[in-house]
C-alpha cells in the first residue's frame, strides 16, 4: 500500500506537472500584454513557429521537450519565412515574439533556451514606411470630417489630432481610456498612463490646453470609459478610404494608411528640431534605422548652422489646438 501511495504521488509531480509547466508559462506570457491586438499577433507568430518546428500549432499541447530549441532551429525558421516571401519587418516581429516567450520560459524554469536568440541579428529592411501628410492635408482632412458631420465625427477629428500630436499608433489610441489621461500640472501636460507595443510604457502626452479643448468638444460623461469608443477598425478603414478621395491620393505613388499620421508626427518633429534621436524617442523606436525609414520620404539637403533658414511653416506646422 505504501509503495502504491508513493507511485501515485510521483505521478502527480512528474509528467503532468512538467507538461503543465509550459502552459503555465504561456499564461504568464499572455498576462504581461495589455494590448489584445499585440498579444493576438504574437500568439499567431508563436503558433506558426511551433507548427514549423514540431508540427504542433496548438500551444496547449506543447511539452518541455517540444520547446527545447537551438539557434540553428531559429535560423531555419527565419529562412523558411524568407522563402515564403515574408518582409524583413514581419520576420523581425515574429522573432521578437519568440524571444519574449523564451525569456518567460527561462524565468519560469521551463527551459534555458533563451540564449538561442542572443547572437541573432535583425533582418535589414529595405521597405519604405507609410508616407506622411503635409500640414495642409491634415487641415483638409479635419475640415472635411467637420463638413460631412459623419456619426460621432468629433471623435474621429480628435483621434487624428491626437495621433499627429503624439505619434501614437491606432491600437493604443482606440483603447485609450479617460482614466489613463492624468494631468501633470508641474510639467504643464497630460500624461497617458498606458502600455504600448512590446509592453513598453506609453510616455506620450499632450498639452493641458489641448486636453481642455478636447474635453470641451467631446464632453464625456461619467459613464464613458474609452476616449474614442466609436472609432472601430472598420470605421477607421472607411475613413481612410474617404481621406484618399478627399486628397485625391494615387495608390501607385503614395503609401497611405492610418499609420501615416505617425509618420507625419515624426516628420514634423524632425523638421522642427533636426534631431533624429529626438524623432526616434517620439516614435518609440528601439533602432534609429527604423526612424530613418520614417523620415526618408521627406529628405532634403542639410545646410550648415549659418546657412540654415527657418522651416517652411506653411508646409509643416505643429498640429495643435490652432488647427482644431
Amino acid at each position: 500500500v505504501r509503495t502504491m501511495q508513493m507511485l501515485n504521488k510521483t505521478k502527480k509531480v512528474s509528467t503532468p506537472a512538467r507538461f503543465n509547466l509550459v502552459q503555465s508559462s504561456v499564461k504568464n506570457f499572455k498576462r504581461d500584454y495589455a494590448s489584445d491586438n499585440t498579444l493576438k499577433g504574437y500568439i499567431n507568430d508563436i503558433e506558426q513557429f511551433f507548427g514549423f518546428h514540431v508540427n504542433k500549432s496548438n500551444l496547449n499541447t506543447l511539452t518541455v521537450k517540444d520547446v527545447e530549441i537551438t539557434t540553428k532551429d531559429v535560423i531555419c525558421f527565419k529562412n523558411h519565412l524568407k522563402d515564403k516571401g515574408n518582409a524583413a519587418s514581419t520576420i523581425n516581429r515574429k522573432i521578437s515574439a519568440l524571444t519574449n516567450l523564451y525569456r518567460q520560459f527561462e524565468l519560469d524554469g521551463v527551459t534555458k533556451c533563451y540564449n538561442a536568440f542572443q547572437l541573432l541579428k535583425s533582418e535589414k529592411s529595405t521597405e519604405r514606411s507609410w508616407d506622411a501628410f503635409t500640414s495642409r492635408e491634415i487641415k483638409t482632412i479635419i475640415k472635411n470630417i467637420e463638413k460631412e458631420k459623419m456619426k460621432d465625427y468629433l471623435q474621429f477629428k480628435w483621434l487624428i489630432t491626437i495621433a499627429v500630436d503624439t505619434a501614437m499608433r491606432k491600437s493604443p489610441l482606440t483603447s485609450l481610456a479617460w482614466k489613463q489621461m492624468v494631468v501633470d500640472e508641474d510639467n504643464h501636460r497630460v500624461n497617458f498612463n498606458q502600455l504600448e507595443k512590446g509592453n513598453k510604457d506609453n510616455n506620450r502626452g499632450i498639452s493641458i490646453q489641448l486636453y481642455k479643448n478636447m474635453l470641451e468638444e467631446l464632453s464625456p460623461s461619467e459613464e464613458d470609459i474609452l476616449v474614442f469608443p466609436s472609432c472601430t477598425d472598420k470605421r477607421i478603414r472607411n475613413l481612410m478610404i474617404k481621406i484618399k478621395k478627399w486628397l485625391k491620393v494615387d495608390n501607385e505613388t503614395r503609401k497611405i494608411s492610418f499609420h501615416s499620421f505617425k509618420t507625419t508626427a515624426l516628420n514634423l518633429n524632425y523638421m522642427k528640431y533636426k534631431d533624429i534621436k529626438m524623432a526616434q524617442k517620439v516614435g518609440g523606436h528601439k533602432n534609429v534605422a527604423t526612424t530613418d525609414r520614417y523620415l526618408s520620404s521627406f529628405e532634403k539637403p542639410m545646410l550648415g548652422t549659418f546657412s540654415e533658414t527657418k522651416v517652411d511653416t506653411d508646409l509643416y506646422v505643429k498640429v495643435d489646438s490652432e488647427i482644431v
